[in-house]
């Protein structure tokens, strides 16, 4: 339309479509009339300042009028014409309705998008080809430490460790520029330093050949990898406790055949050393037997204190007491350049242990941390209060919460890696040289300390020195003195004694050495003879010796028929294979006493005594 003097003059019939006018309704209307009431004053203060000569910038956007009252959307040119001599203003109106609508679509769409992009848990991006974010949403840097503002234009490589940057440029970039595609899961860097698990997924984006970039999406699995890590070490743990507990019950199983193989070479060299003097050649040969056997008999004891199978005396005590002890034993013992350093807590609470096992303990961890240092070094023992949470104990299976005494025996030597660590409690298993070492020693260590429900741990890095850590359940209440123990002499006798064992052996040196001190013999290959043998001479037997493990009945069965036919039997179970808890109810059910194999003649000659004085 074209207005003069600030009236429409002309108006074109697409105008009177949009403004719902009659023909020729437009014509001598003031020209702002069409406009918005909004826009009506500035609609004529911009048609005066054409009119003068001044300039107006078009197009513009407006609203224009309908003749009913409604409006909608526009687009304004103007400009100056001249007609018949004077000047007026012609002007072209575009209905922008839809686009304005599809605009405002676009922005909430755009807003959506924004807040979908920035809000969401995953990480999403985009990087040039040469590996530099140009995108990154709010989340993902957030995760990272960092604002988007930080990241963009970082490069990518950056966040990833060191020591594997080398896989973004050797095999990432390269599966992209090759295939399209590359997925797969990456550590990154927190602006923290700590490390980030993320999987993703990138693609190869090339717009029309435009210009090729890299887009994906990341998502944080950290948790996820820590929590499947934890799950694997619980694992380890448990397959390591369940081979542990195998190889105990097989090292139990084996024990009573080995000591009947000990007592009857033990026995036999006591027999022979009895009827020596101590000038006889054979005597001093005699001697180093009975040692060798001797020390057979503590490997076995070892084993059987790995499998938990022995019976330990625990009463309370210090435990820095105990280390005291064996610092001032080591202090004799081991090389003068390895420095013993003693670390106690003055306010230790005391424990409920047995201080024997306990001593052999600190010292076997002692003399291994010597060996570890055949140079010198420092040798440190450390004990300490501790509370083991729930946290700690999920950690590590079977531990129960609580308060605990820790020692921990660290040396400054050679230190083992993880797969040496991971054996070292096994029985015979050792890294020292032939000959220098049984396996057994820190085996033992493992079984006494679980036999006193505790938990040992042991940390260790090559070249960086061992940590071993023992926890041991504290006690309230103060620690007390040990009872003394009182030996009386050994005497013989005239008594009958049945002896019963399946293994022939060890009935013919018992008879042998029994009636040398005066004791008349019975003898009975299993449960079932025994029973015959005192159901017809109860009256002249005064004594049964009852190994417990043989074929048939076995001991303990023997012993229920023997309580049954005389409750006033008196029996003495021997046995190189057995537990506090079974030993306890035999004595409970009537066996007047126990006697561990391989046992000294004295012991049994003393027991006997004993027994038959009762």
């Amino acid at each position: 339309f074209v207005h003069q003097n600030f009236k429409i003059i002309f108006a074109n019939r697409r105008l009177y479509q949009m403004l719902n006018y009659e023909k020729d309704g437009l014509i001598g209307l003031e020209h702002w009339r069409v406009y918005h009431p909004d826009f009506q004053a500035l609609t004529r203060e911009r048609a005066r300042t054409r009119l003068n000569g001044g300039t107006v910038i078009s197009p513009f956007q407006n609203k224009m009028l309908r003749n009913d009252g409604s409006s909608f959307e526009a687009e304004i040119h103007a400009w100056v014409i001249s007609l018949r001599g004077e000047r007026a203003v012609q002007v072209c109106v575009r209905d922008i309705t839809e686009r304005k609508e599809a605009e405002t679509a676009l922005r909430e769409s755009e807003k959506r998008y924004r807040d979908l992009f920035n809000n969401i848990n995953d990480m999403i991006y985009a990087h040039d080809l040469a590996g530099r974010f140009t995108m990154i949403n709010r989340v993902g840097a957030e995760n990272l430490g960092y604002t988007v503002e930080e990241l963009e234009g970082k490069l990518v490589a950056d966040l990833i460790p060191p020591k594997s940057r080398y896989i973004f440029y050797d095999e990432y970039l390269p599966a992209l520029k090759d295939h399209g595609y590359a997925e797969g899961l990456v550590v990154y860097l927190h602006k923290n330093g700590k490390e980030h698990h993320v999987e993703f997924k990138s693609f190869l984006i090339d717009e029309n050949g435009t210009g090729a970039y890299i887009q994906g999406s990341g998502r944080d699995v950290t948790e996820r990898i820590l929590a499947k890590n934890e799950m694997k070490k619980l694992e380890e743990q448990l397959i390591q406790a369940q081979k542990m507990e195998a190889i105990g019950t097989l090292a139990g199983g084996i024990a009573h055949d080995f000591n009947n193989l000990l007592q009857a070479i033990y026995g036999y060299i006591q027999l022979l050393m009895i009827k020596k003097s101590e000038a006889d050649p054979d005597y001093d040969r005699l001697k180093r037997i009975k040692k060798a056997t001797e020390r057979a008999t503590e490997m076995v004891s070892k084993l059987l204190t790995f499998s938990r199978k022995i019976e330990s005396k625990p009463e309370p005590l210090n435990l820095n007491q105990a280390v005291k002890e064996v610092q001032r034993l080591l202090a004799r013992t081991i090389p003068k350049m390895i420095e013993i350093n003693l670390d106690l807590a003055e306010d230790l609470s005391p424990i409920h242990a047995d201080p024997t096992q306990l001593e052999q303990v600190i010292l076997n961890l002692g003399i291994n941390a010597k060996d570890a240092m055949p140079d010198g070094g420092k040798l440190f023992f450390r004990t300490e209060n501790i509370l083991l949470d729930e946290k700690y104990c999920n950690a590590n299976p079977g531990v129960v919460p609580g308060c605990y005494v820790r020692l921990s025996v660290t040396d400054t030597g050679a230190g083992m890696d993880r797969e040496t660590v991971k054996h070292i409690f096994e029985p015979f298993f050792t890294t020292k040289a032939q000959g220098m070492g049984t396996g057994l020693g820190l085996a033992m260590v493992y079984g006494i300390v679980k036999s006193h429900s505790g938990h040992v741990v042991c940390h260790s890095e090559f070249g960086q020195g061992t940590i071993f850590d023992l926890f041991f359940p504290a006690l309230e209440a103060a620690a007390a003195q040990p009872a003394e123990n009182f030996k009386a002499p050994v005497n013989g006798g005239n008594e009958v004694i049945l002896l019963v064992d399946d293994e022939e052996i060890l009935i013919e040196i018992e008879k042998d050495m029994l009636e040398e001190f005066g004791y008349e013999t019975r003898t009975a290959y299993n449960g079932e003879t025994a029973i015959d043998i005192y159901r017809t001479e109860m009256d002249r037997v005064n004594l049964v010796i009852l190994d417990l493990n043989m074929p048939g009945m076995g001991g303990e069965r023997c012993l229920e028929e023997l309580l049954l036919i005389d409750p006033d039997v008196k029996v003495v179970i021997a046995s190189g294979y057995y537990t506090g808890d079974r030993i306890e109810e035999m004595l409970k059910a009537g066996a007047a006493a126990f006697i561990g194999k391989p046992y000294q003649m004295s012991e049994l000659l003393q027991l006997i005594r004993d027994v038959l004085n009762r």
